[in-house]
């Protein structure tokens, strides 16, 4: 169900396809990345719905096991809404017991995003000067967020973790590191 509000906070740029003004400002349609569903199920950019509007999808999960996300697919604001925070984690489960992996409080899902705060609080999404055009081809912010909290802190224990990394920023690549130096093994990635 799209609950969204019906306007949206950041400026949209109404010549970019499927953000027209004849639609609505808010439109929304679930794409759940890599993952193998049917194809009235995948969320393509066109099938979006406005506020008061839904949609069901059917994912059977017969694929291997991975760290997938969900995202909002809508052409013309799918930038505009992952950045406001329209994504999430999927993770799919297999044989992977087998390799012996940390699960449960040790097993934590990192969705890591750039973003730009302004003093009030709210977020803030670049635009061109020109109010007609404000679209911008990129966009990095000078906020990290981890699980969509500034400062984020995890209590952890002296033991193996599991880390699912997911990077939901515009344009900005991570490099990670521990603090202390260790090593790290990255087993999968998409």
């Amino acid at each position: 169900m799209n609950a969204l509000p019906e306007q949206h906070f950041f400026p949209i740029d109404h010549a970019l396809c499927g953000a027209e003004r004849t639609n609505p400002q808010v439109i929304a349609v679930v794409h759940l990345h890599g993952g193998r569903v049917p194809p009235e199920s995948d969320g393509y950019p066109e099938n979006w719905y406005p506020p008061g509007k839904s949609a069901t999808y059917s994912y059977p999960n017969v694929q291997d096991a991975a760290m997938l996300w969900y995202h909002d697919h809508a052409m013309g604001i799918e930038r505009l809404n992952v950045y406001a925070g329209l994504f999430g984690a999927y993770i799919l489960r297999d044989e992977e017991d087998a390799l012996n992996l940390p699960r449960g409080k040790y097993e934590v899902p990192l969705m890591l995003a750039d973003r730009m705060i302004r003093k009030d609080g709210q977020l803030y999404y670049s635009a061109s000067r020109n109010p007609e055009g404000p679209w911008v081809s990129e966009v990095f912010g000078d906020c990290f967020l981890a699980n969509g909290k500034l400062l984020p802190y995890c209590e952890v224990e002296p033991r193996r973790y599991r880390f699912r990394i997911l990077n939901a920023s515009n344009a900005r690549f991570f490099r990670l590191t521990l603090e202390n130096g260790q090593s790290f093994h990255q087993i999968e990635t998409d």
